[in-house]
């Protein structure tokens, strides 16, 4: 199993209605998502950059309409998905987006996070969890 990042970045403020989650606000800047893949992270990652597909997660709601782009991203061979999103929540320049959103099948308070810090900041402290840029096949 592997887990990644998605770097994120929303262009314009938007309401985007999560499933039974309900109504998330996004705003203009930096987003992070964490998520794992059990089989084929290729495809995984392939899917949530895919139009048009069921919305089955909650990053496929987030995903869909455009409001936000996949800029980044970073995996690691290690299945570490929880750990990942603490490690960064515990940082001052993160912030939980929504309770549990990208968090359903745990019991994280999320897994997707608002990020305000610099990219650079972001890459440096990646590299430090030990994530590294994704390439695609």
């Amino acid at each position: 199993m592997s887990t990644y990042l998605l770097i994120l970045q929303g262009q314009r403020p938007a309401a985007i209605q999560v499933g039974a989650l309900g109504q998330v606000f996004v705003t203009p800047g930096w987003y992070l998502y964490v998520g794992s893949a059990r089989r084929g992270l290729a495809a995984r990652l392939r899917r949530h950059q895919r139009p048009g597909k069921r919305r089955h997660w909650h990053i496929d709601y987030l995903l869909a309409d455009g409001l936000l782009t996949v800029q980044e991203i970073w995996t690691t061979a290690h299945r570490r998905e929880c750990s990942l999103a603490d490690s960064l929540l515990a940082l001052p320049a993160s912030a939980v987006v929504h309770r549990r959103l990208g968090a359903s099948d745990c019991r994280c308070r999320a897994h997707f996070l608002k990020w305000r810090g610099s990219r650079s900041q972001l890459r440096e402290i990646l590299l430090s969890l030990g994530l590294t840029p994704f390439l695609a096949p």
